[in-house]
């Protein structure tokens, strides 16, 4: 997926989560921090990051199951017995035609780097 589209995807999600009264922000509180870095440390080879990792447990903790997410370490992640339950959706198709998104491209976000969403 080309950056630019990845960076319209992550800021047209980032829009909808700060507009929108149905959602509901969750707070990491040290027992889930700590839970997740003891999951980090166990697992690395198949999820080698701390916020995949904390969403993972957040998500347990609210008996969330899906993550909208273009990050494949949440489908590896299913190779766990204890997170089989996790099913990731990738379908960027569901935002609609790709020539109707707006573009922003590393001139909006120069320091933007490798854009990820969910991790």
């Amino acid at each position: 997926m080309d950056t630019d589209f990845r960076l319209s995807l992550i800021r047209n999600l980032d829009s909808v989560i700060q507009n929108s009264a149905k959602l509901k922000l969750e707070k990491v509180g040290e027992t889930d921090f700590a839970t997740a870095k003891s999951y980090l440390r166990k697992h690395a080879e198949v999820i080698p990051k701390l916020t995949d990792w904390t969403s993972l447990v957040i998500m347990r903790r609210n008996s969330v199951s899906k993550i909208l997410s273009l990050d494949g370490d949440f489908r590896d992640v299913r190779s766990l017995a204890e997170f089989k339950w996790v099913e990731r959706i990738n379908q960027s198709t569901l935002l609609g035609p790709r020539a109707s998104r707006p573009k922003w491209g590393r001139e909006a976000f120069p320091d933007a780097g490798e854009a990820t969403f969910g991790g």
